[in-house]
């Protein structure tokens, strides 16, 4: 069996027409030979864009190199100097040399605000033996007025105690209140109405009170009822 062969014709102008007949394993060649010549070509591309991308990464730390290497010259030069002028004992060049240190000022520290432990202030306590009804406080010739009803919950029994009441301010701080006994102590059967008039501190307004804290405490100390009322939702 004959080996089949190509036939391409060359034409041109003034010139015989050529023929040239070539098999089909010189067309193979010729094809992978562009083929490989096609890839040489991309990976030589490749391989020179990250020659020139590592080469531009290494000049730029040639460059950062060589500014750390001259500042550290500088100042090598400047301590060289420092100790001349130490070693000469030279008034003026001594002088000269002070007057150019920039005194350290020692940073100023700041004391730590306080922190507020809110859960402390609001702290609820009830025993279920006591319950407080128709709160209510206002302001009245410079003083706090504050009214309230005391209600017992042993029906079986009465209850003695002691009540105490606490300002809190707008920062955060517990004010206690000296309330005179007779005001404060109780006995009671089944209920009984509290006013108490309260003359506030100096250094506390009334507009500086953020809230009210009510203690009930029975005649052994024991808290039986404890809340803390916001001012502005017991206002009357």
């Amino acid at each position: 069996m004959k080996e089949t062969k190509y036939t391409v014709l060359m034409m041109r102008d003034n010139s015989p027409v050529r023929r040239f007949r070539m098999g089909v394993g010189w067309v193979r060649g010729a094809v992978l030979l562009g083929l490989l010549l096609c890839l040489l070509a991309g990976v030589g591309s490749w391989w020179g864009v990250r020659s020139q991308l590592k080469i531009s990464s290494l000049s730029e730390q040639l460059r950062v190199e060589q500014r750390q290497l001259q500042n550290s010259k500088m100042e090598l030069e400047r301590l060289h100097n420092v100790d001349r002028i130490l070693k000469s004992n030279d008034p003026e060049e001594l002088q000269t040399l002070l007057s150019s240190v920039t005194p350290v000022v020692p940073e100023e520290k700041k004391e730590p605000e306080p922190e507020f432990d809110l859960r402390a202030l609001f702290t609820h306590v009830d025993l279920e033996q006591v319950k407080i009804s128709n709160l209510r406080a206002k302001e009245k010739g410079g003083n706090l007025v504050c009214r309230f009803n005391l209600n017992n919950l042993r029906t079986s029994s009465g209850i003695a105690g002691k009540v105490s009441l606490d300002l809190i301010n707008a920062k955060a701080e517990l004010v206690p209140l000296g309330l005179p006994t007779d005001e404060t102590d109780f006995s009671i059967q089944r209920f009984k109405t509290f006013s108490l008039s309260i003359t506030l501190p100096k250094d506390l307004p009334f507009d500086s009170i953020f809230g009210l804290r009510l203690s009930i405490t029975n005649s052994s100390g024991q808290i039986l009822f404890r809340e803390t009322y916001p001012l502005s939702n017991i206002l009357s």
